[in-house]
């Protein structure tokens, strides 16, 4: 069987300020566990490349659009 392409959309990098540990978080699509459009908040963000995002479940998430940001927002920088 083909392994499932899954999909964030409306993407941001979040911080869990306690821990330290980044995620990400937006609309999942072709996920075998949630409906398409679903807010998700996925594990720890291991890798963040141009083509995706490596979580610490092992999953690999195609990005679409990355959430657009205010212009107050504060932006996040991955480091692993």
């Amino acid at each position: 069987m083909p392994e499932q392409t899954i999909r964030i959309e409306n993407w941001e990098v979040v911080t869990n300020p306690w821990k330290m540990k980044q995620y990400l978080r937006g609309q999942v699509y072709g996920h075998p566990n949630f409906p398409d459009g679903h807010a998700v908040t996925t594990s720890r963000l291991m890798e963040l490349r141009d083509d995706g995002a490596v979580t610490k479940s092992g999953t690999t998430h195609h990005l679409g659009k990355r959430k657009k940001q205010g212009l107050n927002a504060a932006v996040s920088c991955l480091s692993v």
